[in-house]
């Protein structure tokens, strides 16, 4: 039983943190990123720290408990920790970082009104705000089309300005999809030193003839297509034609808040990517399990140091347990990375199971450390956060 409240009060904390957040980190830019980060450490330790007290109608202590500065601190020396080991590592893990020239295509027909085009300027400007904060030297421009086509800003590293071209849209129109494409053509001027690529967006039917878009893209030699689809009412077959015949992705965004996910992705791609082959993970696996291994061994390190009993060992067993639950997390975030999810709910996913492996495998040493000294007063783990204490009734 007090195996399942442990683990569950790990799995619910990391949760609540996620969920009380994520809205606030729809961007996720660097400072958005590390809230989250921290409300999910937060979370575990708060839980992992009360539910002994909670279970047991102890709610006096439970209170007092958020009294204590550790509570506070040692959470947000975990999310430190991996924020510091995580940075710079597009550089130094061997990866290309050629610069590319990059144009992003918006459709700001007028189906775009409202809700649409607000969205559309969310998702460039967690797009920009991402490659800024790595550092990327790649060059950014950006077309608007609708019933004609106009270049907004040429490709250039000055991300906050075309984040204010971007800012200043506004919808009308129909969809002229080969009017932008031609535009986009007309400023990368053929084929150039530097890897060209267009992130295409649109929530709608392109007033011109399909074919004679593909027939155009199939003249466009070198450039990389990746679409994004939003809303319900493009055409999903064509832009994923579109997409596959250049050697992009295609995103589907039926939700229209998905158009930051899409962006989100794109942008650690491009950061990321290992031109002629498979895309690579940003952050080496020796850093991903360093990183997440002290970021467990600082949150078991905060519920020890919480406990009002046996504070020593309990810190022991919290560090040990923290560290293998952080490792055994890393593992995980690497498969999870493997089968290519992204966007909220794969965070969600990620952080929760983040939150139930630190809480088993700070209850697992526990037992461990209780039948290798044979200390019976952690038998029930329950000196972990309180004395001893029984559930009332």
């Amino acid at each position: 039983m007090s195996f399942i409240r442990h683990t569950l009060a790990g799995f619910f904390g990391a949760l609540a943190g996620w969920i009380l957040l994520e809205p606030w980190s729809s961007d996720y830019g660097v400072y958005r990123e590390t809230l989250l980060l921290y409300a999910v450490a937060f979370g575990i330790t708060c839980l992992l720290v009360v539910e002994k007290y909670v279970y047991a109608g102890r709610y006096r202590l439970a209170k007092a408990t958020f009294k204590r500065w550790p509570i506070y601190v040692w959470p947000a020396v975990a999310v430190a920790l991996v924020q510091i080991l995580f940075a710079g590592t597009v550089r130094e893990s061997g990866l290309d970082t050629t610069p590319e020239e990059r144009l992003l295509l918006l459709d700001v027909s007028s189906s775009m009104r409202g809700r649409g085009i607000s969205e559309l300027k969310r998702a460039g400007e967690t797009y920009l705000d991402l490659l800024e904060s790595s550092s990327s030297v790649d060059k950014v421009g950006a077309i608007a089309f609708s019933s004609d086509a106009s270049v907004i800003a040429v490709p250039s590293a000055d991300y906050s300005a075309l984040t204010s071209a971007i800012d200043g849209l506004s919808a009308y129109g129909d969809t002229n999809m080969l009017a932008a494409l031609q535009q986009a053509m007309g400023v990368f001027g053929g084929p150039g030193d530097l890897p060209q690529e267009i992130v295409l967006v649109s929530d709608g039917q392109p007033t011109n003839d399909p074919r004679s878009i593909l027939a155009f893209v199939a003249q466009m030699e070198g450039v990389v297509i990746h679409t994004i689809g939003a809303g319900r009412g493009y055409n999903r077959g064509f832009l994923r034609r579109i997409a596959d015949e250049t050697g992009g992705q295609f995103y589907s965004a039926n939700n229209l808040s998905g158009l930051s996910d899409a962006f989100l992705d794109l942008a650690r791609k491009g950061i990321t990517r290992e031109r002629g082959g498979e895309d690579t993970l940003a952050i080496p696996v020796w850093r991903l399990v360093s990183g997440w291994s002290l970021f467990g061994l600082m949150v078991g390190l905060a519920v020890g140091w919480l406990s009002r009993a046996n504070r020593s060992r309990m810190i022991v067993v919290g560090v040990v347990g923290g560290t293998l639950g952080g490792a055994l997390s890393a593992i995980l975030f690497w498969l999870l990375d493997l089968l290519a999810l992204g966007g909220a709910t794969a965070r969600g996913v990620s952080f929760s199971l983040l939150g139930l492996t630190l809480g088993f495998c700070i209850f697992l040493a526990g037992e461990i450390y209780t039948r290798v000294t044979g200390d019976k007063g952690m038998a029930d783990f329950s000196s972990l956060t309180g004395e001893g204490v029984s559930p009332v009734g």
